[in-house]
């Protein structure tokens, strides 16, 4: 998910107001070395954890995302 604003004072103002949000409750997604996707999150202590699946999802979620990946769907975007 993203968001675009055409206002440089208005993305400033809403960035450094959602950032400590984001830090506390999302994940940073990143290409690692062998450019596969990792998952990092900040712990409690601040220590970072990276994931090499997307976290929070069950084996069976992700390899129903992995079958859908097949199907044609691109329009549907």
């Amino acid at each position: 998910m993203g968001i675009v604003f055409n206002s440089a004072e208005y993305a400033t103002a809403t960035y450094g107001s959602l950032m400590p949000y984001f830090k506390e409750r999302a994940y940073k997604v990143m290409l690692n070395d062998k450019a596969e996707l990792e998952w990092l999150e900040a712990d409690e202590q601040g220590n970072k954890v990276f994931y090499s699946h997307e976290p929070d999802t069950s084996l069976f979620q992700r390899v129903v995302v992995y079958i859908i990946s097949w199907l044609p769907v691109e329009w549907l975007l």
